[in-house]
Formats: C-alpha cells, sequence, structure tokens
C-alpha cells in the first residue's frame, strides 16, 4: 500500500485490518519507496495505492515499476482520471469533497472515507 504525508496511517490501519485475509503484504510509502524500499515489491504482488488527487508526484515512479513488472494495482482515489486511477488495474472512487481544513489541505475526510473502504474491503 502507497501512502502519502497524512494518509500513513490510514493505510496502516488498512493493512492491519488486512491481516487475515492475505498471506503476506506489507507496507511501503511513498517517499521512501523512491530512495530503495521499492525493492520488497515482487511480480505476484498486489499493490494497493491510496491517494485523494491520484497525481501525488511521489506515487508515479512507483506506479511505472508496478506498471513496467506487470503488478496489479487497485487504486483508491477521488480522481477517476488521474495518472493513478488510469493506471491502475481496479479503482476504487471515493468522493471527491472537501476537507474539514479551511485550506482544503489537511487529510480529514478523504483520509475516512478510504479507512471505511478499505475496512469494508478487508471485511469482504
Amino acid at each position: 500500500m502507497l501512502p502519502y504525508k497524512d494518509s500513513s496511517p490510514i493505510t496502516f490501519a488498512v493493512f492491519a485490518s488486512d491481516h487475515e485475509a492475505v498471506l503476506a503484504h506489507g507496507f511501503i510509502n511513498s517517499s521512501e519507496a523512491s530512495h530503495g524500499d521499492i525493492g520488497i515489491i515482487q511480480s505476484n504482488d498486489i499493490l494497493i495505492a491510496l491517494s485523494k488527487s491520484g497525481e501525488t508526484k511521489e506515487m508515479l515512479p512507483i506506479i511505472n515499476y508496478s506498471k513496467n513488472n506487470n503488478i496489479k494495482i487497485i487504486a483508491i482515489t477521488a480522481n477517476a482520471k488521474s495518472f493513478l486511477a488510469n493506471n491502475s488495474n481496479i479503482v476504487c472512487l471515493i468522493p471527491d469533497i472537501s476537507e474539514v481544513c479551511p485550506l482544503n489541505l489537511a487529510p480529514t475526510n478523504s483520509t475516512t472515507m478510504m479507512l471505511v473502504l478499505g475496512d469494508s474491503i478487508a471485511m469482504e
């Protein structure tokens, strides 16, 4: 799973709730992936990438790496026309609504929706 910035705790929560549904999995932050951690992703893995915009520049290399190595990508995003969505095998859309933050910057509503969706997937 690939979070960026403040989505990391949400991604980790989804990852933790999914522990019984998957045989083996790991957690990787997209900014750390570009510094060498990308090598933990194997060709038989499925990448679950979380990004409200789907355009986070730190995610671009890992999405390209995954595509080049035939790694399946599941996107959770609010932007159906984003780079992430366009390069994913499955796209789970969340509503594109404003965050609680007056500047619409701090992820609040989007991370809550990602957590609910992730928990729903884990429980299925």
